[in-house]
């Protein structure tokens, strides 16, 4: 298999994200090993990302990869269009109970939200003590500290 990304890059859509020929994987990966991509699509945001997808022809292979933390690519490189996720797609939103991660959020700036997903949700408040249990509870009291059972 031969790749040619000049001549595929003729062939995908104008977008706002950066469309490249030819790009090392190796200097991408963690492992630091690997070919190219025949072309690297790195959209701005979720909605280049499916403007993208829509207009690229169904016969180019399309491969995604995140921050390439888990990646192993083949010295031969990879046909066809690798997408890769970048900062528009990085984001981690909490609100103290649910986390929000974006496809490209690291998992140690994950770690860093200290939420305890082991913890269980908070009670609900089930309501009120009625005014006569209240009262019963506050005399039986006060009989207990007076010495009766």
């Amino acid at each position: 298999m031969r790749l040619n990304g000049a001549a595929l890059i003729d062939r995908l859509p104008v977008m706002r994200g950066r469309l490249q020929p030819m790009v090392s994987l190796a200097e991408l990966t963690w492992l630091r090993v690997g070919g190219p991509a025949e072309a690297l699509f790195s959209p701005a945001d979720v909605e280049d990302l499916a403007a993208f997808l829509k207009a690229t022809p169904a016969e180019i292979p399309v491969t995604s990869m995140g921050v390439g933390s888990i990646l192993i690519v083949r010295d031969g490189g990879v046909p066809g269009v690798v997408i890769r996720l970048g900062r528009g797609f990085n984001g981690i939103e909490t609100d103290g109970i649910t986390v929000r991660a974006g496809a490209a959020a690291l998992d140690a700036r994950l770690a860093d939200e200290r939420i305890d997903m082991t913890l269980p949700p908070r009670p609900e408040a089930a309501g009120r003590i009625h005014p006569i249990s209240q009262t019963i509870d506050e005399m039986v009291a006060i009989f207990c500290e007076m010495g009766f059972e």
